[in-house]
């Protein structure tokens, strides 16, 4: 009876330990699942992150330029003006005329 239960006592301890292997092959593959999914959710986080610069890259290339044109008008519009006026000076055209140019 002894020796039945001392082998008895070794096939528990030997369950015990194959449960503790099968454990921690499902614990290493949940670290592996996670793992990967942290990988993934990294590159899909530095592909976002590039995108965002770039539009933000042209947003700011699209806002100089706008900004340049408003000028160019500003200066232009700066410019017919004081031709107009200049031109109302010397009396080559009315102030009649001058109303409609406005």
């Amino acid at each position: 009876a002894f020796l039945e239960e001392g082998q008895a006592h070794l096939l528990s301890n030997e369950q015990r330990h194959n449960d503790s292997e099968v454990e921690m092959e499902d614990v290493q593959s949940t670290v592996n699942e996670l793992r990967a999914l942290l990988l993934r959710e990294r590159h899909d986080y530095c592909l976002e992150r590039a995108q965002l610069q770039d539009r933000l890259s042209d947003w700011e290339l699209k806002a100089k330029t706008f900004e340049r044109e408003k000028n160019k008008a500003e200066t232009l519009a700066a410019s017919l003006q004081q031709q107009v006026s200049q031109a109302v000076k010397s009396g080559a055209i009315s102030v009649q005329d001058n109303t409609r140019l406005m």
